[in-house]
């Protein structure tokens, strides 16, 4: 089977990050919260994580100097902090942002 995807590249850090969706799917639709959906995430991202970080750290040498695909993986290790929470923490809560953004004096229901 030949790959057709026109940014090879890009398609495998794409399909790490679908593989954490997934986790995020499969927890919903079994109706996974609290500290169930922590430790699920827990058991399942680090191996996912882990290897989408080698494979940064392998790709980045090779990667052309300020082509795309050499500016978003320079960009990871900025954000390697919030990955980890992400094991660790067991929100799924997409309100939150407001209420940050709201207490902060930011956010405005129009």
């Amino acid at each position: 089977m030949r790959d057709t995807t026109p940014y090879p590249k890009a398609a495998l850090a794409i399909a790490s990050t679908g593989k954490l969706y997934k986790i995020e799917k499969d927890a919903k639709t079994d109706g996974v919260t609290g500290d169930a959906l922590r430790d699920l995430r827990q058991e399942r991202a680090p191996p996912i994580l882990a290897s989408f970080k080698a494979w940064l750290e392998a790709e980045f040498p090779r990667a052309p100097t300020k082509s795309p695909i050499h500016i978003a993986i320079w960009a990871c290790p900025n954000q390697w902090r919030r990955f980890g929470r992400y094991t660790t923490r067991s929100f799924r809560d997409r309100q939150q942002p407001r209420r940050v953004y709201a207490a902060r004096g930011c956010w405005t229901e129009e």
